[in-house]
């Protein structure tokens, strides 16, 4: 069993841009891989997909 802890919700943040522009396959495209896993817990932490922030940077003025 594999275990993500994080102190704090609001301040433990696991981010990144899952976006099929810059990952074009979705086999590694995941923000975080447990692929295969038997057991994961995670526990006080953020996972945040920065795609929309992303896509709003880069759209024209």
């Amino acid at each position: 069993m594999s275990t993500l802890r994080g102190d704090d919700r609001q301040a433990t943040i696991v981010a990144g841009v899952n976006n099929k522009n810059l990952n074009g396959h979705t086999a590694t495209r995941s923000l975080i891989g447990i692929d295969k896993s038997s057991g994961i817990v995670v526990e006080n932490l953020t996972i945040h997909d920065l795609k929309s922030v992303y896509d709003t940077l880069k759209r024209p003025s």
